[in-house]
């Protein structure tokens, strides 16, 4: 059992000097005004690089878990994409969030790491012997990415790949 050596990140969320890249804009309208065009336009946008990808053979595709309070996050819809693109299994109750806590993007950088702890997420029994890729919209740190392939992988997952639509503002991995 090893998380994988690799992290996919499509783009970046920021351009050099600070404004929203077309990348981030978009996943701004997606997530943050929850409009459903931005939605269907960056599925279709990450239609052909998820095909690109280099995963494990017969993966299951899982997604960050939302906050309990946001039944409709982005993540999980980007996971659904993938894994139809894909013609893969998808199973988005295999990771699961337990608390509701803020943004880690409001959170101090030094309280970050803990903050993936606070939100009670758990991996369930089904993980065992699955070849995950887990799919978030935004990494900051990696702190939740690489929490939830931890949980993963002691409840038995074979590997964890990490593939994620934008980083913002930190190079992390």
């Amino acid at each position: 059992m090893s998380l994988s050596h690799r992290t996919y990140v499509f783009g970046d969320y920021w351009e050099p000097k600070g404004q929203l890249s077309e990348l981030g804009l978009l996943i701004s309208k997606a997530k943050d005004r929850r409009d459903p065009v931005a939605v269907t336009m960056l599925t279709r946008l990450l239609s052909t690089w998820f095909t690109e990808l280099e995963l494990p053979s017969d993966p299951v595709i899982v997604a960050v878990p939302p906050s309990p309070n946001r039944v409709d996050a982005l993540a999980p819809k980007l996971a659904a994409a993938m894994a139809t693109v894909l013609q893969r299994p998808l199973e988005l109750h295999w990771l699961v969030r337990a608390a509701v806590t803020g943004p880690v993007r409001d959170t101090p950088e030094h309280l970050r790491a803990g903050l993936a702890a606070l939100a009670g997420y758990r991996a369930e029994p089904a993980v065992r012997g699955h070849d995950l890729v887990l799919v978030d919209d935004v990494i900051l740190t990696g702190a939740t990415t690489g929490h939830l392939a931890r949980l993963a992988l002691q409840a038995g997952a074979s590997s964890v790949t990490v593939v994620v639509v934008a980083r913002t503002r930190r190079v992390l991995m």
